[in-house]
């Protein structure tokens, strides 16, 4: 379901005027569209499970807007758009995407 709304995000931009800049308002509205506030509880316990799935590469992103505003993570699960600068920019967050494929 996420996925699907991304892409529905996407081509909407798409078919967007070119003559305006890509804003927060942009981002935040597709943010808004694909993820969902979710309560979470944190545990000191893990399980693991073999997966059918094995890992492949991972990529990092570093998500800027226009004004040159970047993620930094308030609270204990809220990323909010803001100017980092000198030492500050330790606090960005990057966001990594671990990719798996199945296991043949």
């Amino acid at each position: 379901r996420r996925s699907v709304v991304l892409v529905v995000a996407i081509e909407k931009m798409k078919k967007a005027s070119k003559a305006r800049p890509f804003t927060d308002d942009d981002l935040r509205s597709i943010f808004d569209t694909v993820f969902e506030t979710i309560s979470f509880e944190r545990h000191n316990v893990t399980h693991a499970v073999d997966s059918i799935y094995r890992y492949f590469r991972s990529i990092s992103y570093e998500i800027r807007d226009t004004d040159q505003k970047c993620f930094k993570l308030e609270a204990p699960a809220q990323l909010v758009a803001m100017h980092l600068q000198g030492p500050n920019i330790r606090h960005q967050v990057k966001l990594n995407m671990a990719l798996y494929r199945p296991i043949s």
